[in-house]
């Protein structure tokens, strides 16, 4: 009697010790999945983010009709889209993040898909670029300059709140 008592007890402690290992193993998963989450979307408001700057140099420098400096930046906004897109995939996947925060790097994803068309058509364009299309160039860099990147690439919590203010200024920008 006394062994099956001890033998229940074992069952019991492996059986709480099962679950305690297993609740660890989750929690770190989700913490690694958050963390591949926010790197991929640093990834992606970085390139934005220089892609902005860019534009702003080249605007600063009047750049505009060197062949060379537009071949780079379509292939920057390549990246840049490619990178967009691969963080709003990841975004949409996981059931941790929230919503709204979902939404926000969509409504940038698919506000960048807009521009980076139009933007892609303007610079494969031989000859001077117009005002207008300068101007319209330069509204990514208008759009990027209100934002600023968390200090950790691992931040999730961060790169939300950086989606969520991008998406306000985009939609301020459509607005107008």
């Amino acid at each position: 009697m006394l062994v099956k008592r001890y033998v229940t007890i074992i069952l019991f402690l492996t059986l709480i010790g099962l679950v305690v290992w297993q609740n660890h193993q989750l929690r770190s998963e989700k913490k690694s999945a958050k963390e591949y989450v926010a790197n991929g979307a640093h990834m992606a408001s970085k390139y934005l983010l220089s892609v902005g700057t860019t534009f702003e140099s080249i605007n600063k420098e009047n750049q505009w009709d060197d062949l060379r400096m537009r071949s780079s930046q379509r292939m920057w906004l390549a990246y840049t889209y490619q990178s967009l897109i691969d963080a709003n995939k990841a975004w949409q996947f996981y059931e941790f993040v929230p919503g709204s925060s979902k939404q926000n790097i969509n409504d940038v994803f698919f506000s960048f898909l807009d521009w980076y068309g139009e933007a892609m058509d303007i610079l494969e364009k031989e000859g001077a670029i117009s005002k207008e299309n300068k101007g319209f160039l330069l509204e990514l860099s208008h759009i990027t300059s209100k934002v600023d990147l968390p200090e950790k690439s691992n931040d999730f919590n961060g790169m939300s709140d950086l989606f969520e203010h991008l998406s306000m200024e985009w939609k301020s920008i459509d607005n107008d």
